[in-house]
């Protein structure tokens, strides 16, 4: 009697197990989107995000890896994006980018710091305007309130090619470079945790933008810390 018990109750564990086991593979199927895709660059490991952010959602079968460049696109007609990370969380140092942006009025190229944790977040910030304005943003936040921000206009249209961009990041100072040009400094209220590295290419529900417009991408060359 008692062996009987023991084989039917294996027998119910086992059809558990397959019963999830199933679930989990239809999902997966009628949800490719929700994993997450691991790529190096630059001997950084990278991985892609899937959360709403804004007026859509940043997708990983949006990232793709073409001729040792991670491409970050938005499907025609939507409002859905990419993003990429680090892993790991880092503290003062120098982080640089070379990213070549794409026309998409309404949406950003960014390449930023982020801690990453429930809520009051710091962030430092670097997000080129898509609408061919040439405009760039620095700004940052501490605990998850924006404390600084500065606007100016690029001498260069970013869409031509791959240009540098840069977060010095230190104690009581952060500098941001592009192309090796100091062009924002901040001094007070900043940041001070450990953040992990990121570029995403986005919608934010405050720009005016069209759903219909065609496919845009961002190219990203490199990535380093120091």
């Amino acid at each position: 009697m008692k062996t009987t018990r023991l084989i039917v109750m294996l027998v119910m564990i086992l059809s558990v197990s397959i019963s999830f086991l199933m679930l989990d593979q239809a999902f997966a199927q009628r949800n490719p989107n929700h994993e997450n895709h691991f790529y190096n660059l630059s001997d950084i490991e990278l991985i892609t995000a899937s959360h709403r952010l804004g007026r859509g959602r940043l997708r990983p079968d949006n990232v793709k890896l073409v001729d040792d460049k991670l491409v970050l696109s938005s499907p025609a007609n939507s409002y859905h994006g990419a993003e990429v990370r680090t892993k790991e969380r880092y503290g003062y140092g120098t982080y640089s980018a070379t990213i070549k942006s794409d026309y998409a009025p309404g949406s950003f190229t960014a390449f930023f710091l982020y801690q990453g944790v429930k809520s009051e977040n710091d962030e430092i910030d670097i997000e080129i305007h898509n609408d061919g304005s040439r405009q760039i943003d620095f700004v940052t936040f501490k605990d998850g309130v924006k404390t600084n921000k500065v606007s100016q206009r690029l001498d260069f249209d970013p869409v031509e090619d791959y240009y540098s961009y840069t977060i010095d990041y230190r104690p009581g100072l952060i500098n941001f470079y592009v192309e090796d040009e100091l062009l924002a400094s901040f001094e007070d209220d900043l940041p001070d945790a450990e953040m992990k590295l990121m570029v995403n290419h986005w919608w934010p529900v405050w720009l005016e933008s069209e759903r219909n417009q065609p496919e845009s991408e961002i190219y990203l060359k490199t990535i380093d810390l120091e």
